[in-house]
């Protein structure tokens, strides 16, 4: 598995990563046009 690499931070990248629902898109959108957003964004569609 890719994430097993020797030197790879499960810890780093979980706090680079955010969690939102699928309504919250548009705002996080507006976010990201803007520049206030880093990271990864991982968006929940159930």
């Amino acid at each position: 598995m890719e994430t097993d690499r020797p030197g790879f931070d499960k810890a780093k990248l979980a706090s680079l990563t955010t969690h939102v629902k699928l309504d919250e898109v548009p705002r996080v959108g507006a976010e990201i046009v803007q520049g206030k957003v880093r990271g990864r964004i991982v968006v929940d569609i159930r």
